[in-house]
């Protein structure tokens, strides 16, 4: 079972439609232990819990693309340093914190091509 706790302050407000809802939510996912081994290319780290918060804003019906942060509170700074550059890239942050929430691991990067 996967539980994300919603963030105290969080709003979804109706101004007329209720399908043009406006939302700004906020929520946490506890990752129990997940290995950044993957994520570095060095296989010299140990799984450690981390926390992926997510954001939701926009239309209820039609949300902007969610804002995903992940933090490492019992890792050492330089090796939050090395995960961080890793993730400065928004696409790549997005798909590792789905890889956290769907699977509890991160994942090597991947090539996607969309054939059009």
């Amino acid at each position: 079972m996967i539980k994300i706790r919603t963030k105290k302050g969080g709003t979804i407000i109706w101004d007329g439609d209720p399908l043009a809802a406006q939302m700004n939510i906020q929520a946490t996912y506890e990752v129990p232990g997940a290995n950044p081994a993957l994520l570095l290319d060095n296989p010299n780290f140990n799984k450690n819990p981390n926390r992926c918060d997510i954001r939701l804003t926009g239309e209820l019906t039609k949300p902007n693309s969610p804002d995903f942060e992940i933090f490492f509170p019992n890792t050492s700074s330089t090796v939050t340093s090395e995960i961080n550059y890793k993730l400065n890239d928004p696409e790549v942050r997005q798909l590792q914190a789905i890889s956290l929430l769907t699977q509890g691991i991160f994942i090597n990067e991947v090539s996607v091509s969309i054939e059009v």
